[in-house]
């Protein structure tokens, strides 16, 4: 888990106040790795960049020839639309944070 600082500044009555604010971030990056391609599309290899935020939602860029992003709700559904079975593997950039 990474933790960020924030750092307010505001005036109240013009008086500058300050207020630090730490946020915790477990945000995640992954890439689509491709064994298999049965649909002749997306090819083999690295297909996919991906990143998980720390609230669940998931964004996924797509490498080939027809590029496009998608959001998904959370992780089990990237690997439910994207798995294909086993034929694609999911690959984590960072690592699992405690």
């Amino acid at each position: 888990m990474e933790h960020l600082l924030i750092r307010l500044f505001f005036s109240v009555s013009e008086t500058l106040l300050i207020e630090d604010l730490t946020v915790r971030s477990d945000m995640r990056r992954f890439q689509l790795h491709r064994d298999v391609d049965d649909s002749g599309v997306s090819g083999t290899g690295v297909v996919a960049e991906g990143v998980c935020f720390t609230g669940g939602k998931c964004v996924l860029s797509w490498l080939t020839k027809h590029t496009s992003l998608a959001v998904y709700d959370d992780f089990d559904s990237v690997e439910a639309v994207h798995g294909h079975g086993g034929k694609t593997r999911v690959v984590w950039t960072d690592p699992k944070r405690p």
